[in-house]
This record gives C-alpha cells, sequence and structure tokens, in this order.
C-alpha cells in the first residue's frame, strides 16, 4: 500500500499524487481511455455527418434534439467508462498491485451495467436540481437572456444584472453537483449503486474544500492543454489534423481529472470511514501470534509449582516402584 493512501492528504498532495499517478502511468492510461473514446468519436462524428449531408426523404419533428440527446449519451457513456477505467488503474497503483490493461478491461466490464444506470440516474437528478433552481430564480422569458448582453451592451445596467443573475445561478448548482458527482468513484469501487446518497454523505463537510480543489485542478490542466492547442493552431493547417489533435487533449484532460476524484474520493474514505485502519487491519490480520496463550500458561504454572513444592517432586522421583 502507497503512504499516501493511509494517510490524509492536504490540498496539495492531493494534486501532486495525482500528477505523479498520471506521470507514471501516463501511456497506458491514455492507450485504455482511447479504447472507449475512438468508437464513441468515430459515432459521434458519424451522426453529425449522417444528420447534415445525408437526406433521408422524410423528417420528423424534434430530429435535431434526437440527434444532440443521442451525442449526449454517447459523450457521456465514453467518458463514464474511460473514467471508471483510470480509477481502476489509480486504485491498483495505491495497493500496488500488478495490472495490465486487460485485468482493467475486466474489471470495467464488471461494473458497466451499475456505472451506466448511475451515471443516467445523477444526469436525471441533475436536471431536478437545475430545474429547482430555475424554477426558484424565476428564470423564464428574459430573466436570463443571453441576446440582451449583446443587444444592450454587457456593462448596461441590464448586461450587469443578467451576468450578476448568471454567476448567483451557476454557484448555487456548483456544490449539489460536486456533492453528488463523487457517486463515480463510490459505484467503481463499492457494491452499491446509484450510491447519490453515499455520495452526499461522503462530501459531508467537505463541500467547498473539494470545490476549491476541482477548480484549481481543472485550472491547471486547462492552462497546460491550452498552450499546445494554441501553438498547433498555427503550426498544423488541415482542420481534421487539428480537430483530432484537439480530441486528444481532451482525453488527456479526462484522465487527469478522473485521478484526481479517485484520489479525493480515498481522502475522503480515510477522513470519515477511517479506511486507513480497515486497510491496516486486513494486511497484519493474518499473521499468526508467536506462541499461543494457552502453552504459555501451562508453562509458567508448571515453573511456579516446582519453585513452590521441588521437595515433593524430588521424593516422588526417587521412590521406587513397586
Amino acid at each position: 500500500m502507497k503512504d499516501w493512501g493511509l494517510r490524509e492528504l492536504g490540498f496539495g498532495e492531493i494534486l501532486d499524487v495525482s500528477f505523479q499517478t498520471v506521470k507514471d502511468n501516463f501511456c497506458r492510461m491514455l492507450l485504455i481511455s482511447l479504447i472507449f473514446w475512438v468508437p464513441a468519436l468515430v459515432l459521434y462524428s458519424g451522426i453529425i455527418w449522417a444528420y447534415l449531408f445525408i437526406d433521408f426523404g422524410f423528417y420528423f419533428y424534434g430530429s435535431f434534439e434526437m440527434v444532440l440527446v443521442s451525442m449526449i449519451i454517447i459523450i457521456a457513456a465514453a467518458n463514464t467508462l474511460s473514467m471508471t477505467a483510470v480509477m481502476l488503474i489509480v486504485d491498483n497503483v495505491r495497493q500496488e498491485n500488478d495490472w495490465n490493461i486487460r485485468r482493467i478491461l475486466r474489471q470495467t466490464k464488471a461494473r458497466l451495467w451499475p456505472l451506466l444506470g448511475s451515471t443516467f440516474c445523477f444526469g436525471l437528478m441533475l436536471c431536478v436540481v437545475i430545474l429547482i433552481f430555475y424554477v426558484l430564480f424565476g428564470v423564464y422569458g428574459n430573466a436570463i437572456d443571453l441576446s440582451m448582453l449583446f443587444d444592450e451592451g454587457i456593462f448596461s445596467n441590464a448586461g450587469v444584472l443578467e451576468i450578476v443573475l448568471m454567476l448567483v445561478y451557476v454557484c448555487l448548482l456548483i456544490p449539489p453537483f460536486v456533492r453528488l458527482y463523487f457517486y463515480l468513484p463510490a459505484v467503481v469501487f463499492g457494491k452499491s449503486a446509484p450510491a447519490l446518497l453515499r455520495s452526499w454523505r461522503l462530501t459531508r463537510g467537505n463541500t467547498w474544500r473539494l470545490i476549491g480543489l476541482l477548480l484549481v485542478g481543472i485550472m491547471l490542466m486547462l492552462m497546460i492543454i491550452t498552450l499546445p492547442s494554441i501553438a498547433m493552431d498555427y503550426i498544423i493547417e488541415s482542420i481534421y489534423v487539428y480537430a483530432a489533435f484537439t480530441r486528444l487533449l481532451a482525453v488527456v484532460f479526462c484522465i487527469f481529472v478522473a485521478t484526481i476524484i479517485a484520489v479525493t474520493y480515498f481522502d475522503l474514505l480515510t477522513r470519515n470511514e477511517a479506511e486507513d485502519l480497515r486497510v491496516l487491519a486486513q494486511q497484519f490480520g493474518n499473521i499468526p501470534t508467536a506462541l499461543p496463550t494457552e502453552s504459555i500458561l501451562v508453562d509458567s504454572q508448571a515453573e511456579s509449582n516446582h519453585n513452590f513444592y521441588p521437595a515433593a517432586l524430588e521424593t516422588d522421583e526417587k521412590k521406587p516402584i513397586q
């Protein structure tokens, strides 16, 4: 077991462990992520191409909405499975187990349906939370209308009001989103699904710490990824090659986010459920004792009897047998 898996980690330690874990296992993490992302991106591009350039000879209401929903489902499924594989790698690294890509794929397949079902429940719950805030703020009609920012100007009274409302709206949505999102490692490493309540209980008292941790990690990753993206925009002339390169950077981004979430989840287990003590008990629970307790008691009793009654013992030994 790694040292960081047996103790509580600070803010900077979680980021340091996450980046070090990705650095040591980057190639295999990227390969196993591409196993899930490449088919999803091919299907995603095929749906867009078919919708834009193929005339099926008929039109049905809501076709664009159905295409949009299908693309969201594809991306969500690929993201969930790839992040699951990365989290399983992090767990094997934490426990210092021997692992390979085939083993990680088998473990991911074993949790396939609970993961997809839990992701659907999480998306549904998130939609309910968004709808509740939408109703509470009365964000109907023009309450938050982005067109007003362009028609009347960002720094007009209406524009400032819209920006303030949007910031308040987003800030109120972030805490429940973060507290529910740890359902994913809870399903990956646990037996329960969808594990939304477990995620809510596990993150109690750590909401703002987790928000700050994820925001700092995401900002660092965006800075690291944005620079190559800007540089390649001037170097690569083909739009298709550039699109493939940006998709690859997005996969790398998901790898880092999944690693941070996994390390943070183990830290939450240590803080709230004494995971470190349970692991130590498992490690040392099968070690046999040096001497059985009963034999120690018998030997000590015999020695004490010999000390108290030495003469009787010698008399019995010298008495002839008749």
